[in-house]
């Protein structure tokens, strides 16, 4: 490749000029590299986004781009010279530089979520302002309040129109909306089934539990199928609770009554609410004995005299032990067949 040569020339005063010395002259020389492309200044800012709807919420992500032109840069190895006459006096070391040839069109740039913009949704050219996105460019607007016209009608809009600002910024899809609801009604008729035997196996109990879960995660509130639904769950999962605790344990009244005596030294916020309501109605709850059993565990841990030698109920009973660490030895006693020697030596058999 042959090097582009520029000079130009530095004129001395006449002074040196009329005493014979030579101009310096300066020179760059350009030696060819090769191309490359760059971008220029952004320009025509435009926001776009996506939707993932469930059914009565809508969690919108949007983002926003300029364009930038594609440019075709020509490189070269850049050196600067001074020469005095034909002698070469000094020569910079060589740089790179990019020197502008084309523009090669326009492509995305810029691209990032989009913020302080004010975002909607057109359906049926009813135009819904949602709000303005968090700081990853997302709006979360509940559509049972928003486009309950829209959306609740026989069949709900396949897409609808994203506006930013007042603009249009491209088409969303709302086709998830029956995709969930088709799944919403297949979970919730299968459930209906479950909770209409006399009777379940315990693969079914698994399944219930499993259903229930899965409607939480469904619902977002607000649907009475889904409500009642879980409520029948709950009154029948009492019910079963309840037959069990009549056929496998022995309610111990004395432990029950020790309890309810406790309740009135343990301070304010110490245990939870559905432990107060379980010991006063004297309700074998799931919930209250998974806490009795947690507080009886982290007692063990704390005071391992209580696995030396046989266990009685006797050694929790004693003012050293904090009113909330009896009342749950006392639900425990209530709940289970007295002396509970065989859950307190499991307790103890666990590595500290």
């Amino acid at each position: 490749m042959t090097a582009v040569i520029r000079t130009r020339a530095l004129v001395l005063s006449s002074f040196l000029t009329a005493c014979g010395t030579s101009a310096i002259t300066y020179r760059t020389v350009d030696s060819p590299v090769g191309y490359t492309e760059a971008l220029g200044a952004p320009h025509g800012l435009q926001y776009y986004g996506r939707a993932e709807p469930e059914r009565e919420v809508i969690r919108l992500t949007v983002f926003e781009a300029a364009e930038c032109d594609k440019l075709r840069m020509k490189v070269v190895s850049r050196v600067q010279e001074a020469w005095k006459g034909d002698k070469l006096m000094n020569r910079e070391p060589a740089k790179t530089v990019q020197e502008f040839e084309s523009k090669q069109g326009t492509v995305p740039c810029n691209e990032r979520f989009a913020r302080n913009v004010w975002v909607g949704l057109k359906v049926n050219e009813q135009t819904y302002r949602l709000g303005m996105p968090t700081v990853r460019g997302e709006v979360i607007a509940n559509l049972a309040g928003e486009l309950r016209t829209a959306l609740f009608a026989e069949t709900a809009p396949k897409e609808a129109t994203l506006v930013v600002d007042g603009v249009d910024a491209g088409q969303v899809s709302l086709a998830g909306y029956n995709t969930h609801e088709n799944r919403l009604n297949n979970v919730l008729d299968e459930f209906r089934d479950l909770l209409a035997k006399d009777s379940l196996t315990p693969a079914e109990i698994t399944r219930s539990y499993e259903l229930y879960d899965t409607l939480t995660q469904l619902d977002t509130g607000g649907d009475p199928r889904v409500s009642a639904v879980r409520a029948r769950f709950l009154e029948l999962l009492y019910q079963r609770k309840q037959r069990e605790a009549t056929d496998n344990m022995k309610r111990n009244l004395q432990a029950l009554n020790e309890a309810k005596g406790l309740l009135s030294a343990v301070g304010p916020g110490l245990v939870p609410p559905y432990v107060i309501t379980s010991v006063q109605g004297g309700l074998y709850s799931a919930e209250t004995l998974g806490w009795s059993r947690a507080e009886a565990a982290l007692t063990v841990r704390r005071h391992p005299e209580l696995c030396s030698g046989p266990f009685t109920w006797g050694r929790v009973t004693q003012a050293q032990f904090p009113a909330v660490t009896r009342l749950a030895f006392s639900y425990l006693r209530f709940a289970y067949e007295d002396p509970f020697q065989a859950e307190v030596r499991t307790l103890c058999a666990r590595p500290s």
